[in-house]
């Protein structure tokens, strides 16, 4: 945390500290939450006493104001420079872990909300384990939720309407690339062929949630989407631990470039080489960035390969990041410990997040809407 390097890794789940957790011998606030605007709201209840109502904003809990128990967690929480996005994101899903980890351990539970109605609410829940919660999952929520659809390709999905193309990029992890059978370079080629014979103006790169991977799939994706090739500019430099430097150059505008407008939606999840794909697309591209911040700094960051070490005392596996990567100076931004930031910013409230409301893809219809 200190580093401020988001790439470090701290602990697994198999780890003397934290294996309570999915062994269930520890037992921990059963609720899930949303952290919108430095505030917490209730998303889930999986409590025996089901008498928290969702959309709720916690206020307190065992009399400790929301504010210092935020502050507390995001001080144990590593990521890059002075962003904060990414770190709120992952805090949404994993804030009873890290109110067990971090804050407190208690088996009883006093919070104090805001109903969505105005209303003071003060209820007490027990700790439960990690079993007890996916039991009351079970009982309580599975029998209400509607039906939801077939998993999409954990890559991507191209979606293809009448006045624009949103290509999703969710993962550039390499495990997914090479289930699905994705080489790059062929990937982006039939994409960007299928996009021209369907003579698409708009294109939607949809980068939220992807947190990074392979940098190939950042490269390579840059080529289509450019509007001149790069002169006298590297794409990227990398130092290894041994200092042994490189320098990778951008390659030739393709005969393929689309020719519209791009738009790219982004987030705090937006990391690694997902969040240097953005900084390609702001710096060498025309494109309409849309969302928030993204979680890795612009100039650049510690990633690649990890060397692990095991702490003696308590057996916890810490990775530490083995190459440091360096970006050109920027021309859009000037920035330090900043991740990109995008040209219209879009703030979810706790109805849109319940609703599951898409401002973003919103937000960039509007403005394709303005452009006809």
């Amino acid at each position: 945390v200190l580093a401020k390097e988001g790439h470090f890794t701290i602990g697994t789940w198999e780890d003397t500290i934290r294996k309570g957790i999915p062994e269930s011998t520890y037992r921990y606030l059963p609720i899930n939450v949303v952290v919108l605007n430095n505030k917490v709201y209730l998303e889930a209840d999986y409590s025996n006493e089901q008498t928290l109502e969702i959309g709720s904003e916690i206020k307190r809990i065992n009399d400790q104001p929301i504010a210092l128990i935020l502050q507390e967690i995001l001080y144990c929480m590593p990521s890059d420079g002075a962003i904060v996005t990414n770190i709120v994101d992952e805090l949404g899903y994993a804030f009873p872990r890290n109110y067990y980890f971090f804050v407190e351990q208690p088996n009883d539970f006093v919070i104090e909300l805001t109903k969505p109605d105005g209303s003071r609410h003060i209820a007490g829940i027990q700790a439960l384990s990690k079993k007890e919660q996916t039991a009351n999952f079970r009982k309580y929520i599975l029998p209400n939720r509607p039906p939801r659809p077939s998993k999409p390709n954990p890559v991507y999905t191209l979606d293809i309407q009448r006045n624009y193309a949103h290509l999703t990029l969710r993962s550039f992890n390499k495990d997914k690339l090479k289930d699905q059978e994705i080489v790059a370079k062929k990937f982006y080629k039939a994409i960007f062929d299928t996009l021209k014979q369907e003579n698409v103006p708009h294109l939607v790169v949809d980068l939220r949630g992807n947190l990074g991977g392979k940098f190939v799939m950042a490269a390579e994706l840059v080529p289509y989407l450019m509007q001149t090739t790069p002169k006298d500019r590297f794409q990227r430099k990398s130092v290894s631990w041994k200092g042994i430097k490189k320098r990778y150059r951008f390659r030739k505008k393709s005969r393929n470039a689309f020719k519209g407008t791009i738009y790219v939606l982004i987030d705090g999840s937006t990391f690694s080489s997902a969040s240097t794909l953005a900084r390609y697309l702001k710096e060498e591209t025309e494109a309409v960035l849309i969302g928030e911040e993204t979680g890795s700094r612009y100039e650049g960051f510690a990633a690649g390969s990890k060397q692990f070490i095991f702490l003696p005392n308590t057996g916890i596996r810490i990775g530490i990041p083995r190459y440091l990567i360096e970006f050109g100076p920027g021309e859009e931004q000037h920035t330090r410990d900043r991740g990109v930031l995008p040209d219209y910013s879009i703030n979810y409230t706790i109805e849109d997040v319940l609703n599951k409301k898409d401002l973003h893809l919103k937000k960039a219809l509007e403005i394709m809407k303005e452009t006809l």
